[in-house]
């Protein structure tokens, strides 16, 4: 019964709506994809396949005037009367055909500049038309790869469940969305998704969203990751484009002049293309422009094309974006990959009732959003599925369901927890998928657990842990013993903790941490032991200091609010002095090390501390301003918006000491921010100060240190945290300190205007740190680099010089080289 109930409102409410459909081919018969169908003044339309299948669905009518168009061909008008229904079309669309020199017949000016002079004019007269309203969007995309590699960092890649055919090419992603827009600007766009459908994954939700392809010509800049590429109307548009008015023609009783634009300079962040504008009212009519990955500083993106068209509406007396479509190439580890999106917005509601949301709430799925069945997505599908589409859902979802069933997950357990003798050198890992667990040990051998100091000499880690729940939404907890081991001092090491996440909606989490330690005198020096490794590999050199130390430490840290983060942490510490296990830096160059005393580099033998144990408690607060959260109906992604001020305070205190004097509190606080100039560059600043309280004779270890570097590398990339070439504990105080960073990142804007310097593909940066701290002149840091250095794909590196000027010893000059592997930047 409730199934012939499902089939009787299924075929009522197709009875209900118009049944049109048809094939586009161009005049040689050739199908044509991504061509724009609407229905004459509403906002209901949709686009043709890879196949130029199209279907319509519209409320029933007498009359239904079709207009169909596609950038390069000359644009088409069809009635369909009520009696024909239903119908199938067959639609010829005519190249069209453009004669430059008819343009310029009597001009003595550039009639193309003319129209981009009055489209500027008005631009934001013409934005403003589109600062509230409602409306529906219907996405889908696919990645296809083109060229697959077999292996990929030694790892085989299995065919079948990539969906390659003979030719290693294939859908390597399909997914469709259908959600609803909200607009009120200056907010930023609210989405409600109430469908997504992902191949092969359904569970999973799809990302191609209205938000991440929010391309707006009527905006100076459009963003693409951290790039601002300048729209065609921007009001600095003819210092970057020259234009030529290719044709004007009529539609809607309104004259369109189409124009094409061509980059000035083509090492800058701009497109090029064609761009149509409506005369009198100087709208968008329509775009196809192309940006190059390499004008954005993006050498894994070859290029992405946006395709945009516009439809006009009587009543509401404007141009309202109908369909929007993104072509991507990407290349990258023997990769080529293909990614079509197409996008489709209608139901337009400019005079909407706007109910009071969440603003923090950018996207929404609603709880069953991925669970929409195939009646749902065949009703509210605006472009038809593709052969080869329609054959990966299918395939996709067959495999799915196999790898889903207990018995193949069962199966493929077995494989993976198989033990082989190799694996006591490699690592191993045990799960069991049904369950959410899985043991694992990590190797000796794992380069990153390999290290150098004078205490210990030679070190290296391995850990035993294993984890419960799902790493991606929910409760999950995290089991882990690291055992580190010095050749030199023959100690071993044992620390162990235990973490346990209790929600993906606030983050609350609880860890506890217990164990004997060789701790760095500045915990917050993350990268020391990687790049001292290097530093005494090549230079025989080491800088890591360290002391004894065992602990037990809790911390619990969660949101209260997507703006505020909040984390306090109580421990014990048990603090014993080191001194060096090694001396000389190797048989061949007999040069002694540093001692392991900070405050003195040639004593050998007096401690820095007293050896004591004491409590310490702390409490901080991350204040964040204009958080968004993309929320799941499991997990909420809380995104904080970097371009505004994310302020720190906290307060530390030391209590219990064994040794009196070691008692202190300290209060601190910091301000960070990255401002986004335009197609000018970035600038970012970080400063923080703080001060001490009854600490006049407190612990070495409890001061302030700051991060310096004495190695000249640094594996992260523009870190604000940190000095370039600040030995680091010549300024730990226990006194009040001022501390400062700010860098300028120009992202190719004096580089690319320079002929041969600008295929480099460099981005000049410069910068200026500081520290002033009681009873010492500031210490100040210049520098003057260039990021994006490499070759090809490849340009991870950044290079700095720095001037450094000490009051204690001088001026110093030094050289930075710090990298990100495979950061997309």
């Amino acid at each position: 019964m409730k199934l012939f109930l499902l089939l009787h409102l299924v075929f009522f409410s197709l009875a209900l709506s118009a049944q049109i459909k048809g094939t586009i081919r161009d005049n040689t018969g050739r199908p044509l994809q991504s061509v724009s169908i609407s229905i004459e003044n509403s906002y209901l339309g949709t686009s043709s396949n890879t196949s130029g299948y199209f279907e319509i669905k519209a409320p029933a009518a007498e009359r239904y005037t079709l207009r169909i168009k596609s950038l390069g061909y000359k644009s088409k008008t069809i009635h369909v009367y009520a009696g024909d229904l239903p119908v199938d079309l067959q639609v010829i669309l005519t190249a069209e055909a453009v004669d430059l020199e008819e343009v310029f017949i009597g001009r003595k000016t550039n009639p193309a500049d003319d129209i981009i002079r009055k489209a500027i004019l008005q631009r934001n007269k013409n934005a403003a038309l589109h600062d509230s309203y409602t409306a529906d969007f219907y996405a889908k995309g696919s990645f296809w790869t083109q060229e697959t590699p077999k292996k990929i960092l030694g790892i085989k890649l299995d065919d079948e469940d990539l969906d390659l055919d003979s030719t290693r090419s294939g859908i390597v992603y399909l997914s469709e969305t259908v959600s609803q827009l909200t607009v009120q600007r200056p907010l930023p766009l609210i989405e409600k998704i109430v469908a997504s459908k992902t191949s092969g994954n359904s569970n999973g939700f799809s990302f191609n969203r209205a938000r991440g392809s929010e391309f707006d010509l009527y905006r100076n800049y459009l963003s693409f990751g951290s790039a601002a590429v300048i729209s065609p109307i921007a009001d600095q548009a003819f210092s970057y484009y020259s234009f030529t008015l290719l044709q004007s023609f009529e539609e809607a009783g309104q004259t369109i002049h189409q124009l094409k634009i061509k980059p000035k300079r083509s090492s800058e962040p701009v497109f090029e293309g064609t761009v149509y504008i409506v005369a009198d009212s100087w709208e968008i009519y329509a775009a196809d422009l192309l940006l190059l990955g390499k004008r954005i500083s993006q050498p894994v993106l070859d290029s992405i094309s946006i395709k945009q068209q516009y439809s006009y509406h009587d009543v509401d007396k404007r141009w309202s974006k109908q369909q929007q479509l993104l072509d991507v190439r990407i290349s990258l580890l023997g990769f080529k990959l293909k990614g079509h999106f197409t996008q489709n917005f209608s139901n337009y509601n400019y005079a909407p009732t706007l109910r009071k949301t969440n603003e923090k709430v950018l996207a929404e799925f609603v709880s069953d959003a991925n669970k929409k069945d195939s009646i749902y997505w065949s009703i509210n599908r605006k472009t038809p599925l593709s052969q080869a589409e329609e054959q990966n859902y299918r395939r996709m979802d067959s495999i799915e369901r196999v790898h889903s069933s207990t018995a193949y997950i069962d199966s493929m357990d077995r494989i993976a927890n198989r033990f082989s003798p190799l694996q006591i050198f490699t690592g191993y890992r045990y799960r069991n998928t049904a369950s959410n667990y899985s043991i694992y040990y990590k190797s000796l051998l794992n380069p990153m657990n390999l290290s150098f100091n004078y205490v210990q000499g030679w070190t290296v880690k391995t850990s035993l842990g294993a984890t419960i729940g799902k790493a991606d939404a929910g409760k999950y907890t995290q089991l882990r013993s690291t055992f580190t081991y010095g050749f030199a001092d023959q100690k071993l090491y044992v620390n162990t903790g235990i973490k346990q996440r209790f929600n993906t909606k606030n983050y609350a989490t609880l860890q506890l941490n217990t164990g004997v330690d060789a701790s760095m005198f500045n915990e917050n020096l993350q990268a020391l032991p990687h790049t001292n490794l290097l530093a005494h590999l090549l230079f025989d050199r080491s800088y890591i200091q360290l002391y004894k130390n065992t602990y037990v430490n809790l911390i619990y840290s969660q949101f209260l609010h997507p703006d505020i983060k909040v984390k306090g942490q109580l421990g014990y510490f048990d603090r014993g002095n080191l001194y060096n296990a090694t001396r000389y830096t190797s048989d061949d160059n007999p040069v002694k090390y540093p001692s392991n005393n900070p405050l003195s580099a040639t004593d050998y033998h007096s401690a820095p501390f007293l050896n004591h144990h004491l409590t310490k408690v702390s409490l901080a607060f991350d204040f964040s301003f204009k958080s968004k959260i993309d929320r799941l109906p499991k997990r909420d992604y809380i995104m904080e918006d970097t371009k505004t001020p994310k302020i720190q305070v906290s307060y530390s205190q030391g209590f219990g000491a064994s040794i009196k004097d070691y008692n202190y509190q300290e209060v601190m606080a910091s301000i960070k921010q990255d401002v986004t100039l335009g197609n000018k560059g970035v600038w970012a600043y970080h400063l923080s100060a703080g001060t001490f309280f009854n600490g006049a004779n407190m612990s070495f270890i409890d001061y302030k240190h700051f991060n310096g570097n004495r190695t000249h590398m640094d594996l992260l990339v523009g870190n604000l945290n940190s000095f370039l070439n600040l030995p680091y504990y010549s300024h730990s105080t226990n006194h009040a300190y001022l501390e400062w960073h700010t860098a300028y990142n120009f992202k190719g804007y004096i580089l690319n205007k320079i002929p041969g310097i600008r295929a480099l593909g460099w981005q000049t940066v410069v910068g200026y740190h500081g520290l002033s701290t009681k009873n010492t002149k500031p210490y100040q840091e210049v520098t003057v680099g260039f990021d994006k250095v490499g070759f090809g794909k490849f340009r991870p590196f950044r290079v700095d010089y720095v001037r450094s000027i000490n009051a204690r010893t001088g001026a110093a000059n030094g050289i930075m080289v710090s990298m990100s592997i495979l950061e997309l930047r």
